[in-house]
């Protein structure tokens, strides 16, 4: 079994998205419960989606921000020893901004000719912003997007290497470089499961709002459920996290 110590973790470079591409499709996407409602409730067909998220998670912007880190492990391939692979990543990007990953044109046009994906980004903006069946905290700093926000995206960590303190790793390093960036306000974060949920609140995340799966609709659904309620499992809701970070004052008194 491996240690935290047998892993490199590091900001990630182009070089790794090939790699990333094959963590997205092969893991990240058949255990995201989002994922799985989405295609199973015919709201996205599977290609079009997992297209559109390995689109985003590996545009430019993503990859090359300061939070995005990835793991890696040396191992010996049969042919060449001392191999590093990625077997984790934490995807991470700057939240409404000019140059964010949705303002990109290959982005756009991709939602701009599907209707599910329409929807898809409609319900992110419900749960940021409040909508049909969304659940917010009530609290001033939860309202409404930052200035100075950063989105975590995808959190991803190999079946063989779980269990390991990875993924909470990840997510710790990811903060420390978050807090250290002078324009950085708050970090947020969608977590579509409860395992995922799990880390954050113990990082001391606050949940800001939430979706059901279950009884989630938007105006034009004519008061029928988002998903297909049947498909839901242990995973009941996705919810939205916000950890604020507070600066310290850098003035000395006189």
């Amino acid at each position: 079994m491996s240690t935290l110590d047998d892993f490199i973790i590091r900001r990630s470079t182009l070089e790794d998205v090939p790699a990333i591409s094959k963590l997205l499709e092969e893991v990240a996407l058949p255990g995201d419960p989002e994922f799985r409602l989405m295609v199973g409730s015919g709201i996205v067909p599977q290609q079009e989606m997992i297209d559109f998220v390995v689109a985003t998670h590996t545009h430019s912007s993503v990859i090359l921000h300061p939070c995005s880190l990835v793991a890696t492990r040396s191992f010996d391939d049969g042919c060449h020893s001392g191999c590093n692979k990625v077997v984790a990543f934490r995807m991470s990007c700057v939240a409404h901004h000019p140059g964010h990953v949705d303002e990109d044109s290959t982005i756009q046009s991709m939602i701009e000719k599907s209707s599910g994906l329409q929807r898809r980004a409609r319900m992110f903006k419900d749960i940021e912003s409040g909508g049909m069946d969304v659940v917010m905290d009530t609290t001033p700093s939860s309202s409404g997007s930052q200035e100075g926000s950063i989105d975590f995206l995808q959190l991803t960590v190999d079946p063989n290497y779980r269990r390991q303190g990875l993924a909470k790793k990840l997510v710790q390093e990811a903060i420390v470089i978050a807090k250290s960036l002078p324009e950085s306000r708050c970090i947020n974060v969608c977590a579509a499961s409860r395992y995922t949920s799990r880390i954050f609140q113990d990082q001391g995340f606050q949940k800001v709002s939430q979706i059901s799966y279950r009884t989630y609709q938007q105006d034009d659904d004519d008061g029928k459920p988002f998903f297909n309620a049947d498909l839901v499992d242990e995973h009941e809701s996705m919810e939205l996290y916000r950890l604020n970070i507070e600066k310290e004052n850098t003035l000395k008194p006189r």
